[in-house]
């Protein structure tokens, strides 16, 4: 990615889909602080980037395609992006997912083909949801 001198924060959607090389793309997302909707799907993401955690704004984030299993530094850094509405993990190797609990603004959750074998954690109690896509898992 290349370096950037400029602040993006008015940038409110970011699409860096198929990203082949992930070198440098914590400092570059690191100029979009404002950012609300980031598309990071189709990629070679093995964690997802440190400075994602900073854009408080985010309400919509797709990562489905890559090779996450989700850290605890990467479930910790999702459960801090409380104004998602959005999120988008399927077709990853999850290891394990968040705590959907601490997102009170979710509304939909893609979860397909990611190896999990349990419902996930706070799922439960989320009213809002309109749309929760388990599908293609081993869940019992």
């Amino acid at each position: 990615m290349p370096a950037l001198e400029a602040d993006f924060s008015h940038v409110g959607s970011i699409k860096l889909q198929d990203m082949q090389s992930v070198y440098g793309l914590d400092e570059f997302l690191g100029h979009f602080s404002h950012t609300r909707w980031l598309d990071l799907s189709y990629g070679e993401l093995r964690s997802i980037p440190p400075s994602v955690a900073r854009m408080t704004r985010l309400t919509r984030l797709d990562l489905r395609s890559n090779q996450l299993s989700l850290s605890e530094a990467d479930v910790d850094l999702l459960e801090g992006l409380t104004s998602l509405k959005i999120i988008n993990l399927s077709r990853n190797p999850l290891a394990r997912t968040p705590n959907f609990a601490t997102l009170p603004n979710l509304r939909r959750v893609n979860l397909k083909n990611t190896g999990i074998t349990e419902w996930p954690q706070g799922l439960g109690p989320h009213q809002a949801l309109d749309i929760v896509n388990l599908a293609q898992n081993r869940i019992t």
